[in-house]
């Protein structure tokens, strides 16, 4: 067997403490709602949550209203629960680490159609092909996981249906 490994640059900011006195953060067990959204919501998991908090954040300066959901556990996937918080939004953006057709993504588009038919489910990945080495913000740039870069990609996206 070989295995190849990357290194991961966790530095733990993550943590529930991190988010216990904020009243927007709602928690229920499998995922945690940090910022409610209008226009779009973003659905991601483990430290891309902060990416997806400055994107938020940029996208608010912009007069976009998106919400971030941080997932605890990717299966089974939440749908309902999902489903119940992004309500009648058209558009949620599922931003993971890992490549084209390999995250959630896909399941969660086709769970997701049972409660919300009209939501488009898109995805921002590592693309396909070879992950190349180097520092995470680095690499999250290069690949457009970075807060700036998911910014654009939703932004050009609820731009095209206003």
């Amino acid at each position: 067997p070989v295995a190849i490994r990357y290194p991961r640059g966790g530095n733990r900011q993550l943590t529930d403490s991190a988010w216990k006195n904020q009243p927007e953060v709602a928690k229920n067990g499998l995922l945690t709602l940090h910022k409610t959204g209008t226009e779009a919501y973003i659905v991601t998991y483990g430290v891309l949550t902060a990416n997806a908090l400055v994107a938020a954040q940029l996208l608010e300066q912009k007069g976009i209203s998106v919400g971030v959901i941080r997932l605890l556990s990717v299966e089974p996937i939440p749908t309902k629960e999902l489903a119940d918080i992004v309500g009648t939004c058209k558009n949620l953006f599922v931003v993971e680490e890992c490549c084209a057709g390999c995250g959630i993504q896909e399941s969660l588009a086709c769970q997701l159609m049972t409660y919300i038919p009209n939501c488009r489910v898109h995805g921002i990945n590592l693309g396909e092909g070879f992950i190349r080495h180097g520092d995470m913000k680095s690499l999250y740039e290069h690949y457009g996981l970075d807060g700036h870069t998911i910014t654009d990609r939703i932004q050009e996206v609820v731009q095209v249906e206003k």
